[in-house]
């Protein structure tokens, strides 16, 4: 998956982030998890690679349904044009 070149992050103060659809106005809500995925993403970053990226930074081992999270989370994002699958 690709992330789509249009899509502007903006990262807040308390660790949050939105990201902003110039095309059609829309704005996503990403807390600090999404955002790390977000960014995982930007450097072309496997689901594998952001899993293991995830349990590098996380204070406690990830949970089982880790991966199926990521999964929906990456086809959310899809759905809502922040992704393509090109």
């Amino acid at each position: 998956m690709k992330i789509n070149p249009e899509i502007i992050l903006r990262e807040e103060f308390d660790g949050s982030a939105f990201l902003f659809n110039p095309d059609d106005g829309q704005i996503f809500g990403l807390n600090p998890t999404a955002k790390f995925i977000w960014k995982s993403l930007t450097r072309d970053e496997t689901p594998e690679q952001i899993l293991a990226g995830l349990a590098e930074h996380s204070a406690s081992p990830l949970p089982p349904e880790a991966e199926k999270d990521l999964n929906d989370f990456l086809l959310q994002l899809q759905d809502k044009g922040y992704l393509s699958r090109n």
